[in-house]
């Protein structure tokens, strides 16, 4: 405004007064006139200096998330390689940045058993994939390539265990010190199977499993433990986790995700999308093949956070359906039990202490079972 005004009485120059007919000297007004023009180009440099620092900034971000990814291809499991080795899956993946904390995991260790998780770190961008790389390589020393015969694999629970054992003493080590404020751990689900998924077993840290049972038409949250891995109080014992074993039926499906999910932003009052509208989602779509089941499922998200604007967190689904053809042998089951919950103290196997709650579907009513 300043300039504007100043080019204004500029133009009086010419007859030598300005607009209120008195004479002006000229040379004043011409000193004005570049004082405000200078001091405006300043100021116009100093913005520029700050764009192209924050654009430098940004290109040395992305190269360096770029590289980092690259760099941790050779660790971090590809989502599409985890898919791949799943017969029946389907997996979606976005993290926020190009790099984040989600990651999932797969390892066959047996012809007849493997295990499958996704996994959420604290972070996102360079932070979280930092610690997903750590996770992945703990989780590949659990479970090396190179085994005897007779090596013995953890059971689910006992990898959670060992993994708050490994987030607790390595990871927060610098926490427990105070030179960080914030504690580092991970959501995790993980699920072990046996061939064709006629059985699993699943532990989860802050997170659940959804499973559909198709004889009923019901979906069923079979809850995991509360708290997270790695969230103890310094010179505590690592935690013990739950562990489920469920039997699974013809047509079952069950999913694995992390909280970027029920975290979205959107909908018509832009808020959470929460578990329930996650389930309303799954209930909405089950009954079709799974990979339009997935996509329909995806497309639905997208709706819902305007094109995933509303995501606030890194997001991760695995969907693993039990074919219909699947021959599933005679079992000795108490009753029609399909559901059991290892004992912590003697290591056996019970009826469940899990919390299950059903959902019906077509039916908004939930129940405890």
């Amino acid at each position: 405004d300043k300039i504007y005004k100043l080019l204004q009485n500029s133009n009086n120059m010419v007859d030598g007064t300005d607009k209120t007919g008195s004479s002006r000297n000229t040379s004043s007004l011409e000193k004005d006139f570049r004082k405000g023009f200078f001091e405006k180009s300043r100021e116009v440099d100093k913005l520029t200096k700050k764009v192209d620092l924050l654009e430098e900034k940004l290109k040395f971000r992305q190269e360096s998330e770029s590289y980092f990814e690259l760099f941790t291809n050779s660790i971090v499991q590809d989502p599409q390689y985890v898919q791949d080795s799943i017969p029946n899956s389907y997996v979606f993946f976005r993290p926020v940045h190009r790099v984040g904390g989600d990651f999932l995991y797969f390892e066959e260790i047996s012809s007849r058993q493997g295990i499958i998780a996704v996994a959420d770190c604290t972070g996102h961008g360079l932070a979280g994939r930092g610690m997903a790389q750590s996770i992945t390589q703990k989780l590949d020393d659990l479970f090396p390539d190179n085994r005897p015969k007779n090596f013995k694999h953890l059971e689910p629970h006992e990898v959670l265990t060992k993994l708050d054992e490994f987030v607790d003493v390595r990871i927060n080590k610098a926490t427990r010190k105070g030179t960080r404020s914030a504690q580092n751990t991970l959501e995790l689900q993980l699920v072990k199977y046996t061939a064709e998924f006629q059985v699993i077993e699943f532990s989860g840290s802050k997170s659940n499993l959804i499973l559909y049972r198709k004889q009923d038409d019901a979906l069923y949250v079979i809850k995991g433990d509360s708290d997270p891995i790695g969230y103890n109080e310094p010179g505590s014992l690592a935690d013990e986790f739950d562990q489920h074993k469920v039997y699974l039926e013809p047509g079952d499906q069950f999913y694995l995700f992390s909280d970027g999910i029920p975290d979205l932003f959107g909908g018509p009052k832009d808020k959470k999308l929460k578990r329930k509208g996650f389930h309303k989602i799954i209930q909405e779509t089950v009954h079709y093949g799974i990979k339009e089941e997935g996509d329909l499922v995806v497309e639905k998200l997208r709706e819902w956070s305007h094109d995933f604007k509303g995501a606030a967190d890194d997001i991760s689904l695995l969907i693993v359906e039990v074919p219909d053809d699947t021959f599933i042998p005679q079992r000795n089951r108490e009753g029609d039990h399909w559901i059991y919950s290892l004992d912590k103290k003697t290591k056996t196997y019970g009826s469940s202490t899990a919390e299950i709650k059903t959902y019906n579907l077509g039916d908004e009513s939930k129940t405890k079972k």
